[in-house]
């Protein structure tokens, strides 16, 4: 390879202009881009800096005194460069090109190179700054691969994407952008909508500038929510909206990113699911009984409003909660059938489960049955407090027994006045046998040889006649008792007719008279009563059954009551009727233990009752009550207090036009 001929001293490098100045050197050595000095006219390399080793490849003195033209070295790639170099420098002084140099290990290698012509040592020469744009180059294609990915991804996402300045203005967008909106290209989209502006696009334009003040107000912060937009058709469309303020990398203006997803259908799932779940909680919640979820830790996961009402508790407390901190009288039960119910894989119950509640005993069907699907482990308990069924069902059975009674009541009440028929009926031959106005007795005396007159006299000694009066009384009051029994046992008829309160409450009277409890001493011969009755009464109208049965009651009721008395303090009812200017008003005050305000409330309920079990089924007044109330449109109310006795005021409207006693 031939080589340069060593340069004479007539060609060295001008030292004195390059390096006796230690300062240039530095600068010259210490510069980041490859400095070098060529003749103008050759070419020939006067000085380079140590970079340009990194650059070429080549070591400084491999090079100095010899032109990048030679054919071994050929460091221009392309001499045309050089030569176009030559010619602006030769014409401007200045210049820069980007050309293509070969590097020693022959690859090719783009840079760009900044020249300046000067003479030194009176030779013109050239003073180029050499940059490697290998880097940059490099740095380039990734931003182009970047953005053509970038591009690939936004042209071809599935959700629709836009970009936008912050006038409203349209960007780009991509193909599902245009889609959603019903445009048949983005080409269109973006004509049709740039025109128009971009609330078009909106149900409501204010929800867009509500986005956009939450877009503004923290670049980079994105802000997401739903509205309703608007499709090119003019259909409305439910949309989840992510708006970011961002700068555009091409003008470096501030821009909005934004996605849009249609959620029209799944806002209409979510209606149903939700139409569904309102649904079945109203259902739940109209349910009579109680009805609470529990996952497999007997933790509350739902909690009707029958649950809520008994409990005291509301659901938004209970959820999420253990349930033997919420019912803790009725988790040892529940656990136990829930382990039957995790054992048998069939639901479990617990019937007429005996609670005191509230101070009062009841009754409660307790039921465990078990979730329907794997993913979802657990138990739903149903509660039912079945004490009124029970008390009905026991007042059935009572009333079959009553029935039964009265039935066996009537026809003894038949066989009965029989014999008192038979008695009477003797107890009338015997004194007419002994009357001597009868010819056959005086015939049959004589006969025996017996005085009439002296037998006579014998009977009233012996106070004969004073039975036989008490045989005829007896059997009368007998009589009466069985009519009584009778007249009860008849089933009521429905029609009001016009009756005398006075004689209805002494027709009770005289049947309470002959009541007497075995078993409670319920005595009411041992009761003063005292009636007074407001003469001149009129008549009302009633059913006369019905409202014996109201007074029956009231009367057995405040005799009961008395039964509570000390020894030392008199038993007293006082039954009082008056007229009020349109009806006639019915007391019975007694002087017993009288009631406290509890009590009192809960007097008129059915089933309510302050005796033992098994002494009353608490039907008595609210039957009354509803006797008088809704048959025959009066009121019953009482006055009580503890220690003062009771009151009970009926009062019965009078007929339009009432006649007078």
């Amino acid at each position: 390879m031939p080589r340069h001929p060593r340069l004479t001293k007539g060609h060295e490098p001008p030292r004195a202009a390059l390096g006796d100045d230690r300062r240039f050197q530095v600068i010259f050595e210490g510069s980041p881009n490859g400095l070098v000095v060529t003749r103008l006219t050759d070419g020939v390399v006067l000085e380079r800096n140590r970079h340009m080793e990194t650059i070429t490849g080549y070591r400084n003195e491999e090079i100095l005194g010899r032109s990048p033209m030679e054919a071994d070295l050929a460091i221009w790639a392309r001499p045309a460069d050089r030569a176009r170099m030559v010619r602006d420098l030769q014409t401007q002084g200045t210049t820069s090109i980007e050309t293509v140099l070969r590097h020693r290990d022959g690859t090719l290698f783009p840079v760009l190179m900044s020249s300046t012509r000067v003479e030194l040592a009176g030779e013109p020469c050239v003073v180029s700054a050499i940059r490697d744009l290998r880097d940059e180059r490099r740095a380039e294609q990734r931003v182009r691969d970047s953005e053509l990915r970038l591009r690939s991804l936004f042209e071809g996402a599935p959700i629709a994407m836009y970009r936008a300045d912050l006038s409203g203005r349209l960007l780009q967008i991509n193909a599902a952008e245009a889609r959603v909106y019903g445009y048949d290209s983005i080409e269109q989209m973006l004509q049709e909508v740039n025109r128009t502006g971009v609330a078009c696009l909106w149900e409501d334009p204010r929800d867009r500038e509500a986005f956009m003040a939450e877009v503004l107000a923290v670049e980079g912060h994105y802000h997401q929510g739903e509205a309703r937009l608007r499709r090119r058709d003019g259909s409305s469309m439910f949309a989840s909206v992510l708006m970011m303020l961002t700068t555009d990398p091409k003008t470096g203006q501030p821009c909005v990113v934004g996605f849009v997803q249609d959620i029209t259908q799944r806002k209409q799932y979510e209606a149903e699911i939700e139409g569904l779940r309102i649904s079945l909680a109203n259902i739940i919640d109209s349910m009579p009984a109680v009805l609470i979820g529990l996952d497999d830790g007997f933790t509350v996961t739902q909690w009707n409003r029958q649950a809520e009402t008994f409990s005291g508790v509301p659901a938004q407390t209970a959820l999420g909660q253990p349930l033997d901190g919420l019912l803790p009288e009725f988790f040892p039960s529940v656990a136990a059938l829930s382990a039957e119910v995790a054992r048998l894989q069939r639901s479990a119950s617990l019937e007429r489960m005996a609670l005191e509640r509230d101070g009062e005993g009841r009754l409660f069907d307790l039921m465990v049955y078990p979730l329907v699907g794997k993913t979802l482990p657990g138990v739903v308990v149903h509660i039912n407090d079945v004490t009124e069924r029970a008390h009905m069902q026991n007042l059935i059975i009572q009333a079959e027994k009553l029935m039964s009674v009265g039935g066996l009541a009537v026809g003894l009440a038949h066989e009965i006045n029989n014999p008192l028929g038979i008695i009477i009926q003797a107890a009338q031959n015997i004194e007419r046998r002994l009357s001597a106005d009868l010819p056959a007795n005086r015939q049959a005396a004589d006969a025996a040889g017996l005085d009439l007159a002296a037998l006579k006299d014998y009977y009233k000694q012996r106070a004969i006649p004073q039975f036989m009066e008490s045989i005829h009384t007896s059997v009368g009051r007998a009589a009466d008792i069985v009519a009584r029994v009778l007249q009860l046992s008849r089933t009521p008829g429905s029609t009001r007719v016009p009756v005398r309160l006075r004689e209805v409450v002494e027709q009770v009277l005289a049947l309470a008279a002959n009541d007497f409890d075995l078993k409670k001493r319920y005595d009411f011969k041992g009761v003063e009563v005292h009636c007074a009755f407001e003469p001149d009464l009129p008549l009302v109208p009633m059913v006369p059954s019905e409202i014996e049965h109201v007074i029956y009651n009231l009367v057995k009721n405040a005799v009961q009551a008395l039964a509570a008395n000390p020894p030392e303090r008199p038993r007293r009812l006082t039954i009082t009727v008056r007229r009020d200017p349109n009806q006639l008003v019915l007391e019975l005050q007694d002087n017993g233990p009288g009631m406290g305000e509890a009590v009192c409330r809960r007097i008129f309920e059915p089933f309510f009752t302050t005796r033992p079990p098994g002494s009353g089924s608490g039907l008595g007044l609210s039957v009354a009550y509803m006797i008088v109330v809704k048959n025959h449109k009066g009121s019953l109310t009482v006055d009580t207090a503890p220690g003062k006795g009771a009151c009970f005021t009926v009062t019965l409207p009078l007929a339009p036009e009432g006649n007078n006693d």
